[in-house]
C-alpha cells in the first residue's frame, strides 16, 4: 500500500477514535453534572389539642433541620377545598416555599409543597403546587404526634427570602 494511503488511513482512524472517544464521554458522564442542585425534604405536621394542625418544614429529613413558618397553623373550623398557605420560608439555602392544605370532604387535610417564584423569581404571588405521595392527615391522628409527608424532591432555587422582604411596599 502506498505510503500517502497509509497516512490517510491512519488520520482516518485517529479522528475516529477521538470522535468515539468524545460521545463515549458524553454518554457515560453523571447526568447530574448539567442538572442545577436539589433539595429535599418533608411536610411534617401535628395536631393540637384545641383541634388545629400546625406544620413545619423538615429540610433533608433531619429533624434538626425544622424550619417553622410564622403561620403555620391550619384552623380546626377550615372551609373544606379551599387551599390556606403557610408564611413563605427559606430552604436548601435559597430556595423559597409556602406549606399549602386544605380540608377534604372526608375531613382529612392535605398537604402540598408550594414553591415560590418557580416561573418569575420577582413575583412572590407565582407558585407551582406539588403535591407528594403520602399527602394527606388523617382525621383519627393523635394530639401532639409528627406525622410525615413523603419525601419531596425539588430543584434549589438561587435567592432568599430577603429579597421578596425588600420588595413588599
Amino acid at each position: 500500500m502506498p505510503r500517502s494511503v497509509r497516512t490517510t488511513t491512519a488520520a482516518t482512524l485517529a479522528t475516529l477514535a477521538v470522535a468515539v472517544a468524545i460521545i463515549a464521554a458524553a454518554l457515560t458522564a453523571p447526568a447530574s453534572a448539567s442538572l442545577p442542585p436539589t433539595c429535599a425534604g418533608h411536610i411534617v405536621a401535628q395536631r393540637l389539642e384545641d383541634g388545629r394542625v400546625q406544620v413545619v418544614w423538615e429540610d433533608r429529613g433531619r429533624p434538626s433541620w425544622r424550619v417553622v413558618p410564622n403561620q403555620r397553623y391550619f384552623p380546626a373550623d377550615a372551609q373544606v377545598d379551599r387551599w390556606l398557605q403557610s408564611s413563605p420560608i427559606e430552604v436548601g439555602g435559597f430556595s423559597l416555599i409556602s406549606i399549602d392544605a386544605r380540608l377534604r370532604s372526608d375531613g382529612r387535610i392535605e398537604f402540598a409543597y408550594s414553591r415560590i417564584g418557580w416561573k418569575d423569581w420577582r413575583d412572590p404571588n407565582d407558585r407551582e403546587r406539588i403535591l407528594p405521595d403520602q399527602r394527606y392527615f388523617p382525621v383519627n391522628a393523635p394530639v401532639g404526634r409528627w406525622l410525615y409527608s413523603s419525601r419531596i424532591r425539588y430543584v434549589c432555587q438561587l435567592y432568599p427570602l430577603e429579597w421578596f422582604r425588600r420588595q413588599q411596599p
